[in-house]
């Protein structure tokens, strides 16, 4: 479930047959994520279905599944980009996946270019947690199994790696950090507004790197609980954006019932 045959067969699929997600037209749904420092609003998809379900991928509430990398043997490949600038494959799908949609809609101009977050900070060579090699993300959201409180943030901590770091997007992932905020815990199974019902067939990427173990580059994901696997699992794409809301809401309460409606001209 790729954004393009072209990712589909770098992927190493000799087999790639086209599926139809949405028509243009259909509603695009959306779970509000938090309200920015700048009053925007940060959202993540839903589908386009306020109530989507996993009978196929076309009715879920994520736009396709696909590895975070397709390399994983050096910590470089947990980034969002690596090298100085080179592009993930998620963040390649998840490009793709705006510019044929918002980005060739009115849409396009009431989604800012906000910041997202691939925090490599802090990274710490030698066993861990039970794992080899973690990102300060790991060490901010495991205390829980020590007695003490998650320490989420929402800031992006500075990185000195040449892979991972703060960037202005259209659209890129949720953080390990928005998922705790969510009431996520790691290893925890959990029900928060943004746990997808622990949908195995839909489990979806973060963009935190989180561990570098057993020569395995490793990004915290949504399953039945906030984890960390390979950069190489296939895991569904839900993508985030920013919008101002500036002129308010065309109509809607913010019930699954009587969404809210952004309406542009």
């Amino acid at each position: 479930y790729y954004q393009n045959l072209e990712s589909c067969e770098e992927d190493g699929n000799s087999t790639c047959t086209p599926v139809k997600l949405a028509s243009a037209g259909d509603k695009m749904y959306w779970k509000i994520v938090r309200v920015n420092g700048d009053g925007s609003l940060r959202l993540i998809y839903n589908g386009i279905s306020a109530t989507p379900d996993s009978s196929d991928l076309a009715h879920s509430y994520v736009v396709g599944n696909a590895p975070y990398n397709i390399s994983s043997n050096d910590p470089k490949y947990t980034g969002y980009t690596y090298d100085n600038g080179t592009d993930s494959f998620i963040k390649r799908e998840v490009d793709t996946w705006y510019q044929n949609t918002l980005g060739k809609s009115n849409y396009d101009r009431m989604v800012t270019s906000g910041r997202f977050c691939s925090d490599s900070s802090g990274y710490q060579s030698g066993s861990a947690f039970g794992v080899d090699n973690i990102f300060a993300s790991v060490t901010r959201l495991v205390r829980y199994f020590m007695g003490m409180g998650n320490v989420p943030t929402l800031k992006c901590p500075s990185t000195s790696e040449s892979y991972g770091g703060s960037y202005r997007l259209k659209a890129g992932l949720i953080t390990a950090d928005e998922l705790a905020y969510a009431g996520e815990v790691v290893g925890v199974p959990g029900d928060s507004y943004l746990n997808a019902k622990a949908d195995q067939h839909y489990w979806y990427w973060s963009m935190t790197p989180t561990d570098f173990d057993e020569n395995l580059a490793g990004v915290g994901s949504m399953t039945s609980a906030l984890k960390y696997h390979s950069v190489l699992y296939d895991h569904a794409i839900r993508p985030v954006i920013n919008v101002s809301v500036d002129s308010g809401f065309t109509s809607g309460d913010g019930t699954v019932e009587n969404a809210y409606v952004i309406g542009v001209e």
